[in-house]
């Protein structure tokens, strides 16, 4: 998802935890791109019909991907 400054950051936060999942986190920043997890229960149908949404649009959403953990993340995060 992309982003331009702080501010956007947080209402793109903020609409991913009020229309997908409360759990929602940040994960990392880079160049115009936040990448945020979601926890696995999350219904795969709810996460494309909010993504594909006129609303998502509006909170600057543009693109997305959505994948799996690798096994490689799981055990970068196991590390930390």
């Amino acid at each position: 998802m992309a982003y331009d400054n702080e501010e956007t950051v947080n209402s793109l936060l903020e609409f991913v935890q009020t229309n997908i999942s409360k759990e929602a986190k940040i994960v990392t920043k880079q160049a115009k791109t936040v990448h945020i997890n979601l926890p696995r229960e999350v219904n795969i149908q709810t996460i494309f019909t909010t993504l594909y949404s006129d609303e998502a649009a509006e909170a600057m959403v543009n693109q997305f991907l959505v994948s799996q953990s690798s096994l490689e993340d799981v055990f970068l995060a196991l590390g930390e």
